[in-house]
């Protein structure tokens, strides 16, 4: 009984330490006074206004947006028949079976700093001059996210058996059917996890898009950062809100449709 209070009291803890960031920048988003402080001086919407209505914020939020989204996408695309093979096939290279090494070599953004693939994605764009344009940043975006992607992918296709597959191909369904019809259904919840993931990890991204942004090409992340570094005003931390109510909100939405199992499955 005393360890499973202890427990309780433990999970509060760690609750109260993981929200009080949140509840500082949210209320301090709502604040009068013309500085960062909190506890907030009154309750005014006018840094909403005031981030809502500007176009160099609106636009550093809409291109973080786009960015987010096609790199997502071409993730996804890309990653999808790489996870099967993984998952499924045996990959072999003049005969070895280089299955894990691929698997490490593709999973690489995860484990090595995000600094280091900052700078060379950046080198790289400058060498194909692709640097300071939007594909430019689509493609270091990508880089960064196709892992999360992929992982979800592998251990969805991992757990799909190999009989489910080769009922539906012995009742004459063709193997492009099969995959879209039977296997792809069966790994929703990896799929949109990953999605998921890949989206906001790229749209909240600082250590590469640092060095890719450009003016005229600001991410958002980026437009904050060098906000905090010339201005004190609470805008930074009503842009940080919407930032949350975005996160918060993509995530009930997702967690809504496929529900706490499915969610949690990867």
């Amino acid at each position: 009984m005393i360890l499973d209070r202890l427990y309780k009291v433990y999970v509060y803890v760690m609750y109260v330490f993981i929200l009080i960031p949140l509840i500082i920048i949210v209320g301090t988003s709502f604040t009068t006074s013309q500085y960062v402080t909190f506890p907030p001086e009154g309750f005014t919407l006018k840094w909403f206004v005031r981030v809502l209505t500007s176009s160099s914020w609106m636009f550093s939020f809409l291109l973080s947006g786009v960015i987010a989204l096609v790199s997502m996408g071409i993730a996804i695309l890309v990653s999808l028949p790489a996870a099967k093979a993984l998952a499924k096939h045996r990959v072999t290279f003049m005969g070895r079976d280089v299955g894990v090494t691929l698997r490490t070599l593709f999973l690489s953004p995860i484990v090595i700093p995000m600094i280091v693939f900052g700078i060379g994605i950046a080198i790289t764009l400058q060498t194909l001059g692709l640097y300071g344009t939007f594909a430019g940043l689509v493609i270091g975006h990508l880089i960064i996210v196709i892992p999360y992607v992929l992982r979800s992918l592998i251990v969805s296709f991992e757990g799909i058996p190999d009989s489910v597959e080769e009922a539906a191909i012995t009742l004459g369904a063709t193997p492009v059917k099969t995959f879209f019809k039977v296997t792809l259904p069966m790994a929703k919840s990896g799929l949109i996890a990953g999605a998921l993931f890949a989206f906001i990890w790229s749209f909240e991204n600082v250590t590469v898009s640092i060095f890719l942004a450009v003016p005229g090409l600001t991410p958002l992340p980026i437009k904050m950062w060098g906000y905090l570094s010339e201005f004190a005003d609470p805008s930074l931390c009503a842009v940080a809100t919407i930032f949350i109510v975005v996160a918060f909100g993509v995530f009930l939405a997702v967690y809504r449709k496929m529900g706490k199992a499915s969610m949690f499955a990867v």
